[in-house]
């Protein structure tokens, strides 16, 4: 049902390297796993196209991810490569550091306004329809190397 994916790893080191919010994830040498799964998520009614997941300690001493970003291919399919750079950074900027007690731990960062109208901006509020017409949020950023389709 889930397998590392080396076309996600692409994209999301491109998303990483192209916008400065995420520089902190390569900085700090934060380990990230990319996979695809075949399963079908949903919440409710509502297709769920990825997620990012922080495992246990144990888990991310044993497998040396430290996060894992997961895109449900049966629901991503319909999507555009556009619209999968988006969803990476989506999924990305969950991925946080707490170091309000001197010592940095990482954590899941909430979804919250800052973030949808970051997103919202950029791409647009129906980003996520199948199909929809998005911006290419690498385009013209030298710092990405930039998957194509």
């Amino acid at each position: 049902m889930y397998e590392f994916s080396p076309e996600y790893e692409e994209l999301g080191r491109a998303v990483i390297d192209a916008l400065p919010e995420l520089w902190f994830i390569r900085d700090a040498e934060i380990r990230i796993g990319f996979l695809k799964s075949w399963k079908e998520k949903k919440t409710g009614r509502r297709l769920v196209y990825g997620e990012c997941i922080k495992p246990p300690e144990l888990y991310q001493d044993l497998l040396g991810y430290d996060f894992f970003i997961v895109i449900y291919e049966v629901n991503a399919v319909a999507l555009t490569l556009n619209q999968k750079k988006i969803l990476m950074w989506h999924e990305l900027l969950h991925v946080g550091i707490d170091d309000e007690s001197g010592e940095p731990k990482y954590v899941i960062n909430p979804h919250d306004r800052e973030e949808f109208d970051s997103i919202i901006s950029r791409a647009g509020l129906k980003w996520d329809e199948p199909g929809a017409d998005v911006p290419d949020i690498l385009a013209g950023n030298s710092r990405a190397v930039i998957p194509r389709e």
